[in-house]
């Protein structure tokens, strides 16, 4: 079961995430997931659920944290990808970054427009034909993460940014290139396989 919580603070965020997991799990050998942005907040949730989990009282910093995954967003989607049949666990999954850098390297290699690119000139001049193949790479890679309803516009011919304004004239070559490189792919990106 998946339960989202939003607060304007972390503080009671880590309060009801503790409240939850100090009642009794129905399977005690489940382990629970826990998606976090960073390992510093990591730690830190970590010491605030010390205070409540198995803590001698309220506040007292010895309670223990076991039996808890702590993973970023991506990671923990893509665990519930590689249950899906479309994930490709024999020969890895073909978004990541680093087989996404060698089919965006095919479609940079398709079409002599992407060298002509102000933004992408600029932003990778004097590399290599594959350290820029790179750069967009872990570019769609961070997207994919992080604007997956902007990746799920550009599969559908809309050029958007992450707020779903229309791009830039100057940026225009992103979604562009990445509809030749999902169709290099050929097969669903992290976002078009998420519900």
């Amino acid at each position: 079961m998946l339960n989202l919580r939003a607060a304007e603070s972390l503080p009671p965020l880590a309060e009801d995430l503790g409240q939850r997991l100090a009642d009794a799990p129905a399977d005690a050998f489940t382990q629970e997931w826990i998606a976090v942005p960073a390992a510093g907040i990591k730690r830190w949730l970590q010491l605030e659920l010390a205070r409540t989990l198995g803590a001698s009282e309220p506040g007292a910093n010895d309670g223990v944290v076991a039996n808890i995954k702590f993973a970023y967003p991506a990671t923990l989607g893509q665990s519930v990808l590689a249950a899906d049949p479309l994930f490709i666990k024999e020969s890895g999954d073909p978004w990541s970054v680093d087989r996404l850098a060698w089919a965006v390297l095919a479609a940079l290699d398709e079409s002599s427009k992407w060298s002509t690119a102000a933004t992408l000139s600029e932003l990778t001049e004097g590399a290599s034909r594959y350290v820029r193949a790179r750069y967009v790479a872990d570019l769609f890679d961070s997207y994919s993460n992080h604007r997956p309803e902007m990746i799920r516009a550009w599969i559908e011919g809309r050029n958007v940014d992450g707020n779903g304004s229309p791009l830039d004239a100057a940026m225009a070559w992103q979604p562009e290139l990445w509809r030749v490189t999902r169709e290099i792919v050929g097969s669903p990106s992290s976002p078009e396989r998420m519900p």
